[in-house]
């Protein structure tokens, strides 16, 4: 007998495509990872939600996009403009959480399922399938619409500056728009590489030599501008303008998946900015 969570897989998969699942028996408990390929911010923070008020059988908790059985508090991967969502903590309980049969798990993973969608109402909304297509070029620039946002991992928040003046901006306002994504380290790390013809990964902490870093900075400057994520970075809307330009230079060089993958989010916060007039603040945590 195996662990039967095919229900929640595929209400999972009615949010966004599953870019990646497995669901697992071991140490006498389940474990069900999944990453869901961009998808909408809201319906993300309604799931977490979901899961961190269902009553089942034991606590269920998530961490680092996996969920388990006991006492725990939910992380997610990647870093949120939503803080971390608690389940209760075990300081709450006098008795330890029962340890679930696989049957039982089962049984919960499907109730689970069915207040999922219940919940995101998604009772009517058919499985969003997952392809390696969707990784391409052309499939990133279709996934999602030019001026919509997303979740994918972001290693910095990134804020569209709505009334942009002539001085920069470090300080979000509430009428500025936060979004959801951003190239990850490993993904501008692959631009870098593809820019210079080097495979970064292959050196410690992907580092670029001198004439590397020059060459970067004197062909695309905006970029190499907000390429630092330790350090806060602001583009004016002319800056997002030019670069809007660079990103399409970029994509005539990119050809490694990673690469391609975050260049098309630079791209959409470019296309943005640019559409709108807005100013870029990528805020560093």
């Amino acid at each position: 007998m195996t662990l039967s969570a095919e229900p929640l897989r595929i209400v999972l998969s009615k949010i966004a495509p599953l870019e990646v699942w497995d669901a697992s028996w071991s140490e006498s408990s389940p474990k069900i990872c999944w990453r869901l390929f961009r998808p909408s911010p809201q319906q993300l923070n309604e799931l977490w939600q979901t899961i961190r008020s269902f009553q089942g059988r034991t606590q269920w908790y998530v961490v680092d996009n996996c969920l388990k059985t006991g006492a725990g508090r939910m992380f997610l991967a990647s870093p949120t403009t939503e803080p971390p969502i608690a389940a209760e903590p075990p300081s709450t309980r006098s008795e330890p959480y029962p340890q679930l049969t696989l049957e039982e798990s089962s049984s919960d993973l499907m109730r689970l399922a069915e207040q999922i969608e219940d919940r995101l109402h998604l009772k009517n909304s058919k499985p969003k399938p997952f392809s390696q297509d969707l990784l391409t070029k052309e499939g990133l620039r279709r996934s999602r619409g030019p001026l919509e946002d997303f979740e994918e991992r972001v290693q910095r928040a990134v804020y569209l500056i709505v009334e942009p003046g002539t001085s920069e901006v470090f300080e979000p306002g509430k009428a500025d728009i936060v979004l959801h994504f951003e190239p990850f380290y490993d993904e501008m790390t692959a631009i870098f590489g593809d820019i210079i013809g080097v495979d970064l990964a292959q050196r410690d902490f992907g580092s670029l030599t001198d004439a590397e870093a020059e060459t970067i900075e004197k062909e695309f400057p905006v970029f190499w501008k907000i390429s630092e994520y330790h350090e806060d970075a602001y583009l004016s809307p002319q800056e997002a303008a030019l670069l809007l330009r660079e990103c399409n230079a970029l994509g005539k060089v990119v050809s490694s998946p990673e690469a391609i993958r975050g260049l098309d989010k630079f791209w959409r916060i470019a296309n943005w900015a640019s559409e709108k007039h807005y100013g870029i603040l990528f805020s560093a945590p």
